[in-house]
């Protein structure tokens, strides 16, 4: 199975669906005739190939075949799966399969966790995403700054708001933590803040909760806050962010000096605008094609 497994690692890695159905056949035939058992390795690997092109039908046939030979899923393949409905825009399926996982006793790591948050966001089902987070993180988190944003999001920055699908149980779902450590990355907040809108002070409260908890915001988080600040005709506040980047020891690339730029634009600053510009070039930060 060694060989087998080492082309269909080079499958994934090239995206050759063709080639990985190719040797699923070929493997399934040798196994028919007793010559070798497919092992979990293999199925979760051929898993990642359909699910990395978004194939979730062709993955969760692989599923089925791999339950039907007795063999248990790994993370790997767990998240695979996840990950191709919550890019199909299947938020139901996705947050099935995570129940699945979590019944089956996988534990699941932080990647799991952004694939069901990234999904209700992209979902536009943001309250839903924020009570999966809150769940989650359970008490080791409360009082924190930012903990006031889920209802208040709800009230004003949220549509298609959609409450817990039935056969799915709140239980499972949102109670987990009391088995499985949460801990959130800097891409957990990242995914949240995307569904900050032109709401700045929320926005604000998740780059100050990320510091509570020992994360240092990127240049993509500090560029999204940025963003926001110019929804919502802000350009004080973008420039507040400048200073304050560096005052946390973060040097402002490009991305954040454009989009600095860009509010100042739209808000008809344009002083401003070319003061950023003039200090782009002063810190020696090479503009962008878009900046420029």
């Amino acid at each position: 199975m060694t060989s087998y497994n080492i082309l269909l690692k080079a499958c994934c890695v090239a995206g050759r669906v063709d080639l990985t159905q190719g040797i699923y056949r070929e493997l399934k035939h040798l196994e028919s005739v007793g010559q070798l058992k497919l092992d979990v390795l293999t199925y979760s690997t051929i898993i990642k190939v359909f699910a990395d092109v978004k194939l979730w039908q062709m993955a969760l046939k692989i599923k089925q075949d791999m339950l039907s030979a007795g063999v248990s899923l790994n993370i790997v393949a767990w998240s695979s799966l996840s990950n191709a409905c919550a890019h199909a825009g299947l938020v139901e399926q996705a947050i099935q399969l995570f129940e699945e996982m979590l019944l089956a006793g996988c534990e699941p790591n932080t990647q799991c966790f952004n694939i069901i948050l990234n999904a209700c966001v992209e979902a536009y089902q943001y309250d839903r995403g924020f009570r999966f987070f809150h769940s989650w993180k359970g008490k080791k988190m409360l009082g924190s700054s930012g903990e006031g944003y889920n209802s208040n999001l709800g009230q004003g920055h949220m549509h298609n708001v959609t409450s817990m699908p039935n056969g799915i149980s709140n239980s499972h779902i949102l109670s987990f933590s009391e088995r499985f450590p949460f801990t959130p990355t800097t891409t957990t907040y990242y995914i949240l803040l995307k569904p900050c809108g032109t709401d700045y002070y929320h926005a604000k409260a998740l780059i100050k909760e990320m510091e509570t908890v020992g994360l240092s915001p990127n240049q993509i988080s500090w560029s999204i806050l940025i963003d926001i600040c110019g929804a919502s005709a802000n350009v004080e506040g973008a420039i507040e962010i400048l200073k304050t980047m560096g005052d946390a020891g973060i040097k402002p690339g490009v991305i954040a000096y454009t989009t600095a730029m860009k509010v100042c634009v739209e808000s008809k600053n344009f002083m401003q605008a070319l003061t950023l510009y003039e200090e782009m070039k002063c810190y020696e930060i090479r503009p962008s094609w878009v900046s420029a």
